[in-house]
């Protein structure tokens, strides 16, 4: 971005107690600054562009894929090329042959979760019942900025009344860490009564102490669960960090469970709908575990997935 009107105004003010050659020399070099950062800035928008651009493309590609899966569509030959490469002479002269049908698929995204490592870490059985109610995931991204969401789509359950839960994504350069994800906005699950899959109720016994009857207490207690990346977190400071660190650990401090979303929406937003599709396979295929479980260099995968060419009608890709 050009340098901010403070700093201007400021350089500028210096610039005049210079003199002749000195002054001359110093605006000279002032001019070429404001384009470096004008240079910055016209690249930053760039790569967003570009990489909204490319998510567009890449969501697309995705959800024919996706509908492939689901066994949304009718087989037909004319739609694959190389057909020998794939079947035997003896399949391909069956007079049944055209007439292959594809089942519709269960558990569409819970399936496909559990395929993906860092994803199925975190799923626990009861977070499977309410995951098979899950009918879609979408990630949006705009051109302007890093920042993006992923908005996860229900059918009626008896968890929740939510039809839809929103993950919002705030993005900014990174800290010391590396951690680019700043802020994350969520919306807030409406549990039925009894059904939060993230504490369970705890009794203790009744109990008597000094000669005082202490009744027994119910509360609730945190235990692990997908459905804690429906919170809203903010990345913690150095300060909080090394308090963390200080004390005994915790998987279910405001650290723990920021890091923990984090990794998962960076998931969704850098992988899901590039190395999604090899997942779906389910074929014991080493490359394909390998991008499956999203490992190992980005370069590698690239390659291994043939990269990013080819030229097709950019998808429409709306921010919702």
């Amino acid at each position: 971005m050009p340098i901010e009107k403070e700093t201007q105004e400021k350089v500028i003010a210096e610039i005049k107690k210079t003199h002749g050659e000195e002054k001359l020399k110093a605006v000279a070099l002032y001019r070429i600054l404001n384009e470096v950062y004008s240079a910055d800035d016209h690249f930053s928008t760039s790569s967003c562009k570009n990489s909204y651009n490319t998510h567009c493309k890449q969501k697309d590609l995705f959800n024919r894929a996706l509908s492939i899966y689901k066994g949304e569509n009718k087989f037909d030959r004319k739609g694959i090329k190389d057909l020998e490469a794939f079947f035997t002479p003896e399949e391909l002269a069956s007079p049944n042959f055209d007439e292959n049908e594809v089942s519709a698929a269960k558990d569409v995204w819970l399936v496909l979760f559990e395929r993906i490592e860092t994803l199925n870490a975190l799923i626990t059985e009861e977070d499977k019942e309410i995951l098979r109610h899950l009918t879609h995931v979408e990630v949006c991204k705009i051109e302007s900025n890093s920042d993006y969401s992923v908005e996860f789509t229900f059918a009626k359950n008896d968890f929740f009344s939510n039809e839809k839960l929103k993950v919002e994504v705030l993005t900014d350069e990174g800290d010391e860490s590396g951690e680019t994800i700043k802020e994350i906005k969520s919306t807030e699950i409406e549990w039925a009564a009894g059904k939060d899959v993230r504490h369970t109720e705890v009794t203790t016994k009744a109990r008597t102490k000094k000669g005082k009857k202490i009744p027994a207490k119910t509360k609730l207690e945190k235990k692990e669960s997908f459905f804690w990346l429906f919170k809203n977190h903010k990345r913690p400071e150095e300060e909080e960090l090394e308090e963390d660190e200080e004390e005994e650990p915790d998987e279910f401090s405001d650290t723990n469970l920021f890091f923990q979303a984090a990794d998962v929406l960076t998931v969704f937003e850098r992988d899901m709908y590039e190395f999604a599709i090899p997942a779906m396979f389910g074929l014991e295929v080493d490359a394909f575990k390998f991008a499956a479980d999203f490992g190992g260099d980005e370069a590698d995968i690239q390659g291994m997935m043939g990269g990013k060419e080819g030229k097709e009608a950019k998808p429409e890709c709306k921010q919702q």
